[in-house]
């Protein structure tokens, strides 16, 4: 029987530590238009009918195979969905285990339902499932038995390591329940399983994990003498030394794991780092610079907190550096970091290395753009126009949100005369496609940010262009010629124009504004945001003649989850006095299942 290599397995280990890397996110930035005003919309309770559990009760003592899997599975499906009072089906769900040659499909949906109900009466019978039950439904079992710490699986997972090689999914699984019961008669043989060359790769980590969790003291002189192979065959045996230390303390611990950090292998100083960061993060300085060049995006995120929990100026100057970090997740934290750094006596050092970092690659510029915005450094700004026509989208876009935060009122006429030009090249582009390199999103983020900061300037200079960016449909006919303006600048366009003319309605704007509000006929109603802005911008500026139109979408009192509504409510308030109704709750009654009841 060919086994597997030694590479394959070691292959296999390292690509499960890489899995748990963070995925990278973009970087939301807020917009004021959301918030001024606010507008809340009903909750959503689930409700499920009262008859469900009585039909799913019977479903599970029916002799078919189909019924009792469906109902196990409903069942687990909506406790995890928040329904409650399905512990009365754990005795039924017991019993489909217990029946004499079960269905494989029924006793996993059974279990299922079970572990998810973490019904602790199961435990006998999973027992039983775990001594011989097919490998898929044990690991679940096994799992289970294991945090809820039940003792009589100890002897079975005892019994399991002890056996000879050849060793299959079932020791590993044993390894993995000791470890989170932290049994300490199972220590000897997890050692010698962790330590033997010829054990598989994700054997012997498995064994080194759990025994990690069961030592707090004694495993050094291993992880020493293993920490000494340097070699590519001495990944693994690295990879287990860093495992053995995982509770353990002193001196000697954090001498070891400082080594293990620097480790040219990834999977090794990232199973390090966690736990010297754990044991203070001062540890992590000595081995800061091998922390921040790691390939790894977790090591170095601990480098950052590691200079973070212990400022220096030194340390505000390499976080600076940081902003430049491949990895969204570390540059965003290294922000974060230099953020609330500022708040201290080194706020003017964070200031100075925002703005040089403006100077230098586009992962900095756009971390610096957000930070000098939140710190409101003003003299940012003229960088920040710049910026405007930067390369990247994910520049200027922090750069129109920099702007907005700093509010610089020189800036307004650079702010309108590129929402111009970029109104125009967006128009072009609806006829000639790929004019622009750009995502069309980023373009309307960028500029709904600008306009929204004219629109809190009063910037009224730009009441004309704003105006130009509002129609959905430029071209009427068969079919219409829609606009390639994105909705969140054509939301931005009217909540600026709203406050433009607070109070002040003119009648030829009210008109184009209330119909993005109700709509185009046959060609259906405009974006959610366009039409909550609209509502808000009829209420601000006291369109009296709108109020038929705004009561005809505000759905009367009854609440709702969409904003236009409750925009419409907000709006007739300001115009009628009549109060705002509260947002209530919506009840979602849950039905979509594979048994309801007739009503």
């Amino acid at each position: 029987m060919p086994r597997i290599t030694t590479n394959r397995s070691l292959a296999l280990v390292l690509a499960v530590l890489a899995s748990t890397t963070g995925v990278a996110r973009g970087e939301d930035l807020d917009s004021v238009m959301y918030r001024d005003p606010e507008v809340p919309v009903a909750k959503v309770v689930k409700v499920y009918p009262k008859e469900l559990i009585p039909l799913w009760s019977t479903a599970l003592e029916r002799p078919d195979r189909e019924s009792p899997g469906q109902a196990a599975l409903a069942i687990a499906t909506a406790h995890e969905g928040g329904m409650t009072g399905l512990a009365v089906t754990v005795p039924a769900l017991i019993r489909l285990l217990e029946r004499p040659d079960p269905y494989p499909t029924v006793v996993s949906s059974a279990v299922r339902a079970l572990v998810a109900l973490d019904a602790r009466d199961a435990a006998p019978t999973f027992l039983r499932l775990a001594k011989t039950g097919d490998p898929d439904v044990r690991e679940s079992v096994e799992l289970a038995l294991a945090r809820w710490d039940h003792k009589p699986a100890r002897d079975l997972w005892i019994e399991r390591i002890g056996q000879p090689a050849p060793h299959g999914r079932s020791t590993l699984l044993a390894a993995r329940c000791l470890g989170t019961v932290r049994d300490d008669r199972a220590a000897t043989r997890l050692r010698e399983l962790a330590l033997a060359t010829d054990t598989l790769p994700p054997l012997r980590l498995a064994a080194a994990r759990a025994l990690g969790e069961i030592r707090r003291s004694g495993s050094e002189a291993d992880a020493a003498q293993l920490a000494g192979d340097i070699t590519p065959r001495g990944v693994t045996g690295r990879l287990v030394g860093a495992a053995l230390l995982r509770r353990h303390e002193g001196d000697e611990t954090v001498r070891l794991l400082q080594k293990f950090t620097q480790d040219k292998e990834p999977a090794v100083a990232a199973l390090a780092v966690v736990r010297l960061s754990e044991l203070g993060t001062k540890h992590v300085l000595p081995v800061l610079t091998a922390a921040l060049a790691s390939p790894d995006a977790e090591v170095r995120a601990h480098g950052v907190e590691a200079m973070f929990r212990n400022p220096s100026d030194n340390y505000v100057r390499e976080l600076a550096r940081v902003l430049n970090d491949p990895h969204p997740d570390v540059r965003v934290r290294a922000r974060k970091c230099l953020r609330e750094l500022a708040e201290t006596p080194r706020r003017e050092l964070v200031i100075e290395r925002g703005v040089a970092a403006l100077g230098g690659n586009w992962r900095g510029q756009e971390q610096a753009a957000i930070l000098l915005g939140q710190l409101v450094h003003k003299p940012a700004s003229g960088r920040l126009v710049e910026l405007l026509k930067a390369n990247r989208p994910e520049v200027f876009v922090a750069a129109a949100w920099g702007l907005q935060q700093l509010a610089v009122p020189e800036t307004l006429p650079n702010v309108l005369e590129h929402i111009r030009k970029r109104h125009a090249e967006i128009l072009l582009q609806g006829t000639n496609i790929n004019t622009l390199a750009f995502p069309s999103d980023a373009l309307d983020q960028q500029l709904s940010h600008l306009i929204q900061f004219l629109g809190q300037a009063r910037y009224r200079e730009a009441d004309a262009a704003l105006r130009a960016i509002v129609p959905r449909i430029l071209k009427p006919g068969m079919p219409p010629g829609f606009t390639p303006v994105g909705p969140l600048a054509r939301a931005a366009a009217i909540w600026a124009l709203g406050l433009f003319h607070e109070g002040k309605p003119d009648d030829k704007l009210v008109t184009v504004i209330e119909s993005r509000l109700t709509g185009d006929g046959m060609f259906g109603r405009d974006d959610e945001r366009v039409r909550r802005m609209s509502a808000l911008a009829l209420g601000r500026m006291g369109a009296k003649q709108s109020i038929e139109a705004l009561r005809s979408n505000s759905e009367d009192k009854a609440p709702s989850t969409s904003t236009v509504p409750n925009a419409c409510r907000w709006a007739l308030n300001r115009l009628t006095g009549e109060p705002i109704p509260p947002p209530g709750t919506i009840e979602s009654v849950q039905r979509d299942w594979f048994l309801v009841p007739l009503k």
